[in-house]
């Protein structure tokens, strides 16, 4: 009821299209622009200039239709049109009068005779920044053939992937990853896991902000990686086809197509793979009992594969009412059939570290899942230039089983132990969600909305043991139905201005969070209740179109993850169990940041300082008792980071292209937990390097390098790391097609190793989440010759873009 009240509210005000302020404008000049073939030219430069001296006194982009509409006062203008390939125009003696003054189709003129003999596709950058965001484009680096997201995110700037899955943003774990900017079921229950199927192919790119503004959701602590997929594209059909395959074992297959014409818009991406990588590791640990004397020693080896098929089908549809708006409806269904295997062996040492005993535990898993997600989108724009309002309601269904059979067996004539564990998660969540925009004056916007999110979780875990009398045992302490509800409801406003050189946006965003968690079986509820507020805040001061500064501030919230509230997670390995804590509070972190961004005539330096302080910060313990690790999140106390990164893209030579990342950060965490001092201060680094080299005959290599120093953590320390990836590509086909090879990680260094250290215990580990792989990928282009979207310095921006 909460929900629709303020909905209600929000909605109201602008049924009518009511504005908000007085505006000046008198009036609107608008135009559609189209090649001499007829071809409508999309996001083409349009800007509006005084006649003495030909300033710029607006500017816009035509629309997906090559439209354009840009609100004028009184006076005399010239319009001023860029589009790459095709020759520069200029319209004079235009006069604005009251209402709309209407130029027609303008036929903008190729540079060239005939379009067959020129090249005008216009190629994205590998990673284009901005002082709010980095925005990584998949398809340019060669590394992603036949990749999942997780595997994509290991070469984003800023970002870091460790051996169990989790994404780290600037060495910070919380961090909120959204689909096409919202919650998604394609990131599913279990993030790590619905990431691995996401495949790369449905990606167009991957956004990083790491001071967001109250228009986000607060949650994640370092910032928000947005993936967008794939969506859109000129009128008629066009799309994309892959062929991939691979070794190990990696072989998929997928389309992205899109019909357009004018009052209606169908597009599909669609995926089905197989894969199976092979991984494992080593672990040693010494424990030490009551005494202080060294009680138990053992080491182990594991081999394990992750696979199975994973099929997604995406659906979606524009239909364009009329001039003003639009409604989109998208449906998906991703379905997965995995196959998980793993083999430990185990060796109990004495003191002088001979082995006494050996023994082995198999794990079996087959892990079938299914995802449904519907979305409806309506927009509304606006004869005022950039007003907007949209509406969006999104379904989400998850379906996730873990079924697995454990054989243990041992060398002293113990009998075999043998077990089953059944894990079902299931999700239902509801999203609606309002945004308003209106410009306010030349230069001012001012920005409204709300957000309703409702997510219901039932996860029934169990494990059976088989006795000697063929009947199957429950094991108490690994039975039980955990009922997860969250319920957030948000609001915020922002406003935004210019003066002179100084662009500013300030906001707030309310969050109220109902959350409860029962364990059935145990009749244990934790129900929780909070309200927050979250400001932002930015101030930009713009030295000359070469040179940029930003300064931000935001406050942001990390609540416990479901996977983090679960008392039982995992029984692969029996003495060195993963669980959760069903006690955790969220984390409130302050997050501070300045940024230059410095152009060149060939390149781009983005060089950023930030600070983070963070309370009740979650953090992961290893607690061992008799020998067993449990692992496990708690809340500890606070966490100061302070960081400092550069970011550089930079054109050598026209045929050789250097893009450059560096994340120097220190973190310094206190806090205790049932009377021991969990203190860490780690100094350490990121780094990660990629050249691409432009060659002959349509051939272009790259290679990439990722490095992550040693990190003291809150139990040990976690050694260096690091992988070489190279790819190449050639254009076939006259340029619809292109074949491709890939190495991922080249020197199979891709090994995580780490020293963890307690009061009573000391262990070593390494672990490798899959190989060297090999892969080979064909790629077919439908009718996606022509114009593109145009480069950062083909045209004219609007200011306080960077908002």
């Amino acid at each position: 009821m909460k929900l629709w009240i303020m909905i209600a509210l929000a909605v109201i005000p602008f049924l009518g299209g009511l504005p908000l302020c007085a505006q000046s404008e008198i009036g609107q000049i608008r135009g559609t622009l189209q090649s001499e073939g007829g071809e409508r030219l999309i996001f083409a430069s349009v800007a509006l200039c005084t006649p003495g001296d030909s300033t710029v006194y607006r500017g816009t982009n035509t629309d997906e239709d090559g439209q354009f509409t840009i609100s004028v006062d009184s006076g005399a203008y010239l319009i001023n049109i860029k589009y790459l390939s095709f020759e520069e125009k200029w319209i004079s003696g235009l006069k604005t009068v009251a209402g709309i003054t209407d130029l027609g189709t303008i036929v903008m003129q190729s540079k060239s005779i005939g379009l067959d003999a020129v090249d005008i596709t216009a190629e994205r950058n590998l990673v284009e920044f901005k002082l709010d965001k980095r925005v990584y484009n998949v398809s340019q680096d060669l590394s992603n053939l036949g990749s999942n997201a997780q595997e994509i995110l290991e070469n984003v700037p800023s970002v870091t992937v460790d051996v169990d899955g989790n994404i780290a943003l600037r060495g910070s774990e919380n961090v909120r990853i959204l689909v096409d900017g919202k919650q998604s079921g394609l990131t599913g229950v279990k993030d790590q896991d619905a990431l691995r199927q996401l495949q790369g192919n449905m990606i167009d790119r991957i956004e990083v902000i790491t001071n967001p503004s109250s228009k986000y959701d607060a949650e994640g602590e370092a910032g928000i990686i947005n993936i967008v997929l794939k969506k859109k594209g000129r009128e008629g059909l066009n799309g994309s086809f892959d062929l991939n395959a691979g070794y190990p074992e990696n072989f998929g297959a997928g389309l992205n197509l899109n019909w357009r014409r004018r009052k209606i818009n169908l597009f599909t991406n669609a995926s089905l793979n197989y894969r199976n990588s092979p991984g494992g590791g080593t672990f040693y640990q010494e424990f030490q009992d009551s005494t202080g004397s060294v009680g138990e020693i053992y080491q182990s080896e594991q081999e394990r594969s992750r696979g199975g098929f994973n099929g997604q089908l995406q659906l979606g549809t524009d239909v364009f009412l009329n001039k003003y708006n639009t409604l989109t409806f998208t449906g998906l269904y991703q379905g997965s059939r995995g196959r998980n295997t793993s083999f430990i062996l185990y060796e109990d040492l004495n003191e002088d570290l001979e082995v006494i005993n050996t023994s082995t535990r198999t794990d079996d898993e087959e892990e079938p899942g299914t995802d449904i997600e519907a979305t409806l989108s309506f927009t509304r724009k606006f004869p005022q230039e950039d007003r907007s309002w949209t509406i969006d309601f999104k379904y989400t269904l998850n379906d996730d089983t873990e079924s697995n059979d454990f054989v243990e067996t041992y060398d002293d004539g113990t009998p075999d132990l043998i077990q089953r564990g059944l894990n079902t998660e299931d999700q239902i969540s509801y999203l609606i969600q309002t945004d308003y925009y209106h410009p306010i004056g030349k230069k001012g916007k001012l920005e409204v909305g709300l957000k309703g999110t409702l997510r219901n979780i039932s996860n029934v875990f169990t494990v059976e043991e088989l006795l000697p009398t063929n009947e199957w045992r429950v094991l108490g302490a690994f039975d039980n139905q955990l009922r997860y509800r969250e319920n957030i409801y948000a609001a915020y406003v922002i406003y935004g201005n210019e003066y002179k050189k100084f662009s500013y946006s300030a906001g707030i965003r309310m969050e109220y969070s109902d959350i409860s968690t029962e364990l059935v079986e145990t009749a244990e509820i934790n129900n929780r209740d909070y309200n927050n507020f979250f400001p932002s805040a930015a101030i930009a001061y713009r030295f000359d179109e070469m040179n940029q500064l930003q300064v931000s501030y935001s406050r942001r919230i990390t609540r416990p993850r479901f996977r983090s509230l679960l008392p039982f997670v995992t029984y692969s390995n029996t003495r060195l169990i993963w669980q959760g804590n069903p006690n955790l509070d969220p984390e409130l972190t302050d997050s501070y940041e300045i940024g230059f961004l410095r152009y060149f005539k060939k390149g781009s330096l983005l060089s950023s300082i930030y600070y983070r302080y963070g309370t009740n910060v979650i953090r992961r313990i290893n607690v061992v008792e008799e020998g067993i690790g449990n692992i496990f999140p708690v809340n500890l106390g606070f966490d100061n980071s302070f960081g400092l990164e550069f970011n550089v893209n930079y054109d050598i030579f026209k045929w050789w292209q250097v893009t450059g990342n560096m994340n120097f950060f220190r973190s310094v965490i206190t806090g205790d937990y049932e009377g021991v001092n969990y203190d860490a201060e780690a100094l350490t680094m990121t780094a990660r390097g990629s050249a691409k080299f432009t060659l002959p005959n349509q051939l272009r290599v790259q290679t990439s390098f990722n490095y992550q120093a040693p990190r003291n953590t809150t139990q040990g320390r976690r050694l260096a790391f690091y992988s070489w990836d190279i790819g190449a590509n050639k254009k076939i086909l006259k340029k619809k097609g292109s074949l491709a090879f890939s190495v991922r990680d080249v020197l199979n260094g891709r090994i995580y190793r780490s020293i963890m250290e307690g009061d009573n215990f000391f262990a070593t580990s390494t672990f490798q989440w899959r190989r060297r792989q090999f892969t080979l990928s064909f790629n077919y282009q439908l009718n996606q010759t022509g114009p593109q979207k145009r480069s950062r310095n083909s045209g004219y921006e609007g200011g306080g873009e960077d908002f």
